[in-house]
């Protein structure tokens, strides 16, 4: 897939910047995508910092709402994944032996 890296629309640029939401914050420097929406236009990808997954984000909406359930999911995966390894550290496996 081809990616178009900034310059992003001004609006989108200035969003991730102002980190108007705190979700911003969970991600790199947003970039065009060549992927379109529902209507045919492009979309911002928003690559996450924990787990590398892009975020695609309309380039009309700018409500983070899709991006802050991303993070909520994604920081609940990486604790989860880190109770685990805990667990495993102290001889625990859940396998009921």
């Amino acid at each position: 897939m081809n990616h178009q890296l900034l310059p992003l629309p001004g609006k989108a640029n200035q969003l991730h910047q102002n980190s108007l939401s705190t979700a911003y914050s969970h991600y790199k420097l947003p970039f065009l995508s060549d992927q379109p929406d529902k209507h045919g236009r492009k979309m911002i990808v928003f690559p996450c910092k924990t787990c590398n997954t892009k975020i695609h984000h309309p380039t009309y909406n700018t409500s983070p709402t899709n991006l802050s359930k991303h993070v909520a999911n994604c920081l609940k995966q990486l604790q989860e994944v880190n109770d685990t390894t805990k667990l495993a550290a102290l001889g625990i496996s859940g396998t009921g032996d």
